[in-house]
């Protein structure tokens, strides 16, 4: 994709999780590809769609995905694609967020949390026993939980 302004074209960046990326469909059956082909009917303006679609991906990551890479594709238009899940996942990923002096947004460390260095995060990461014990834990504890214990 270039990353010089097409000055013949509306430059559209879509954000979003994997319904935006397209999982499960055909690459000329995404929204986004879609909307490219709706636009372009009309013979009078030339619009590229990009879809930025990662899954998983929530508001927060899609918002240090536009300062970091959608954003140099110098798109007219950003559109964010939303869905109930993502208020869920954002909420998962703030402890992780990485901000700059001013409290500006600048990354996603899933090693720290709250600013410090996450030991059970980074242990899980690299230790493969370490990771099975956990996931076994997280199951035990859930099924209690759904039980009602």
């Amino acid at each position: 994709m270039p990353k010089t302004k097409n000055i013949n074209a509306n430059n559209i960046v879509v954000l979003g999780d994997s319904f935006t990326f397209g999982l499960g469909v055909k690459s000329d059956e995404t929204a986004c590809s879609v909307l490219e082909g709706l636009l372009n009917k009309s013979k009078n303006d030339r619009y590229e769609v990009y879809n930025f679609g990662v899954s998983s991906y929530s508001p927060i990551l899609e918002y240090i995905y536009l300062k970091k890479e959608a954003i140099k594709y110098h798109p007219n238009l950003v559109i964010l694609m939303f869905d109930l899940a993502d208020v869920q996942e954002d909420y998962f990923y703030e402890p992780h967020i990485i901000r700059d002096a001013k409290g500006e947004i600048v990354g996603c460390d899933f090693l720290r949390t709250n600013g410090k260095l996450d030991i059970k995060a980074l242990c899980t990461k690299y230790s493969r026993l370490l990771y099975k014990i956990d996931q076994k834990l997280s199951q035990i504890f859930w099924e209690i939980k759904i039980l009602g214990f």
